[in-house]
Parts: C-alpha cells; sequence; structure tokens
C-alpha cells in the first residue's frame, strides 16, 4: 500500500509516513486549508491512503473560545472538507474523526469516546457509525467488515 500524511504527529512518524510541507500550513486556526484540500486531492491521485490532520479546533479549545472553533469548523466544511468530497476518486472512502474529545469549557481533552464519520463516494450508504474505537474504525475504511 502506497500512504501519504499531511500532518507532522506521532502518528505518521510511527508509521514511517512522509509528509509535504505545505506553504501556510501552521496546525492552527489560520492556516490554509485550500492548500490541504488542494494537496490531500493530489495524492489521492497516487496514493492508496492519505492522513490529513487538521489541529485547529483543538487550538482553539485550548484557548477557551468556542466561537472561535465553531467558525474554524465551518471555514474547514467549506475551504478543505467540500472540495476534497466533491473532486476525490469514485470510490474513495473518507473517515472523519478527532483524535480526542475536548472541552473549551476545561480547555483540556477528555478521554470520553469521540463520533466518527464514514462516507464513500459514489454509494448511496454512508454515515454516522456512531462511536468507534479505532479497532473497529479501521476495517470498514479499508473495505472490511468491522
Amino acid at each position: 500500500m502506497v500512504t501519504k500524511t499531511l500532518a507532522r504527529g506521532g502518528v505518521e512518524r510511527a508509521m514511517q509516513m512522509p509528509c509535504p510541507p505545505l506553504p501556510g500550513a501552521t496546525g492552527d486556526t489560520e492556516t490554509n486549508l485550500a492548500i490541504k484540500a488542494q494537496t490531500t486531492l493530489a495524492f489521492l491521485q497516487t496514493h492508496d491512503f492519505v492522513a490529513l490532520h487538521v489541529g485547529g479546533p483543538d487550538e482553539a479549545t485550548h484557548r477557551q473560545d468556542p466561537v472561535e472553533k465553531a467558525a474554524f469548523i465551518a471555514r474547514a466544511d467549506k475551504e478543505m472538507l467540500a472540495p476534497i468530497l466533491a473532486e476525490c476518486p469514485a470510490g474513495t472512502r473518507v473517515l472523519l474523526t478527532c483524535d480526542h474529545a475536548a472541552l473549551c469549557s476545561t480547555a483540556g481533552h477528555t478521554t470520553e469516546p469521540v463520533r466518527a464519520l464514514l462516507w464513500q463516494k459514489g454509494t448511496i450508504l454512508s454515515g454516522d457509525k456512531g462511536l468507534l474505537s479505532g479497532r473497529k474504525a479501521i476495517p470498514p475504511l479499508m473495505g472490511n467488515a468491522p
């Protein structure tokens, strides 16, 4: 399997996934979402798996700013997620989830499970997969029964 990641965190380091530098990609709310979308789409043409990490919501949470967090998520939906979903190749599977839950009220992470949305381009069946652990999330993403 050919893989590519668009983040520089521990998972991709552990998996030895290369990550290109992206102009204006900061890991915060002022990040260049368009370049993340463009680069994701480019790598989907030549790679079987692309991981895209967006840190803006987490950073706004740590600043205890729910307005900034909500505005960033809306911006990410419009500037990054919508173009990726519209332009990705047929059959592309997208797993949209968080690496952890976090509360603006405490500025910190929680141990609560996170929700996951699994979508496949060109299919009718898609939607909320509920609360998933990593073991349950990966098989459907790879096209296997959980």
